[in-house]
């Protein structure tokens, strides 16, 4: 009982000092602000926002009133679409330069300009004046000596029997006339020993003197030509002869 009563006892005294000591505390009061009117007089005039905006990122001045800037979206990427993209961007990259590379090649070998080229000018040889074979049949040949020998536009007549002899000379010698060729790049081409080369040559010569040299045509050198020009368009006659 002695026990009980001084544990009691002790509690008690504890359970006092303590409400004591609460009640000695100091309370805590608010702070007081204290206003500036011209302050705020000067502010409601000029219009001006005195609520203050915290920004997480600052990129530059940022104007008072503007909200601030959202989050970069290139930043947000995930950085495994980016090196997609750029993988991908490699792959078109050197495919564009495999196939530049192509082309390159094959205009270097005349694959492409003797197929797809422009048709040539100048003094290459052409092949678009003349629309028929002559060369299939001795007497197709036969028909275009005629028909040449009567245009009076003797230049132009030159010009369509030097095409049709230059697609003749090169068909009865397994030879393949590239739209891209020249007639003196033909005139190389062709077998030394051929018969029929020396008229050729004369043919290709006078041509260039009367379109590129300005040389005049008279008859007798277009008929010249012209004769020049048979044994070609019309072999098996020229034998025959």
């Amino acid at each position: 009982m002695i026990r009980t009563s001084l544990i009691r006892g002790l509690f008690a005294l504890g359970l006092g000092a303590g409400v004591a000591v609460s009640q000695e505390a100091p309370r805590i009061t608010g702070h007081a602000f204290e206003t500036n009117p011209a302050y705020e007089r000067r502010v409601l005039l000029n219009r001006l926002q005195t609520d203050l905006v915290y920004v997480d990122r600052l990129r530059g001045e940022i104007p008072l009133d503007a909200a601030p800037a959202p989050p970069d979206a290139r930043a947000a990427e995930p950085a495994s679409d980016r090196s997609g993209v750029l993988r991908l961007t490699t792959r078109l990259a050197l495919l564009l330069l495999v196939g530049l590379a192509a082309v390159a090649l094959f205009r270097r070998r005349g694959w492409l300009a003797e197929r797809f080229g422009p048709l040539p000018q100048g003094r290459r040889a052409r092949r678009t004046a003349a629309p028929a074979r002559p060369d299939a049949a001795p007497a197709e040949g036969a028909a275009l000596l005629a028909r040449l020998r009567a245009m009076t536009d003797r230049r132009a007549a030159l010009v369509a029997l030097l095409s049709a002899t230059l697609d003749a000379a090169a068909e009865q010698n397994g030879l393949r006339l590239g739209r891209s060729e020249t007639a003196r790049e033909l005139l190389r081409r062709l077998p030394r020993d051929w018969p029929h080369l020396p008229a050729l040559r004369t043919l290709v010569m006078t041509e260039e003197l009367v379109q590129f040299g300005g040389r005049p045509l008279p008859g007798p050198t277009f008929h010249a030509c012209l004769g020049a020009a048979a044994p070609i368009l019309t072999p098996a006659q020229g034998a025959a002869a």
